[in-house]
């Protein structure tokens, strides 16, 4: 069975070193990161919001979830950082997986 992973915290180095921490244990692919600067962003530590977004089968999705929130506590306050696992997503989904915050 597929799941949809989710993995939201702050910065830009954070998000990659998670990414990396995710795929390192879990056979997990990484379909997008996204990256919003949010209107009251000065007065966060980190004024830059990131979501990494990963399918895999369930277990290998908890597991990278977990090894991503482990590496992100590092940088992050846990209350920051917010982790979900969609277990047998609906491929209606996948479109808006696509959709980024960032204007290019």
């Amino acid at each position: 069975m597929n799941a949809l992973g989710i993995l939201e915290l702050c910065g830009y180095s954070t998000a990659l070193l998670a990414a990396d921490s995710m795929c390192k244990a879990a056979d997990i692919t990484i379909l997008a990161i996204d990256f919003n600067k949010p209107a009251d962003a000065d007065q966060d530590k980190i004024p830059l919001l990131a979501q990494v977004k990963f399918t895999g089968r369930v277990d290998d999705v908890k597991a990278a979830l977990d090894a991503g929130i482990a590496r992100a506590e590092k940088y992050n306050d846990r209350e920051e950082i917010l982790g979900r696992v969609i277990p047998n997503y609906d491929k209606g989904l996948t479109g808006l997986l696509k959709i980024s915050a960032m204007k290019k």
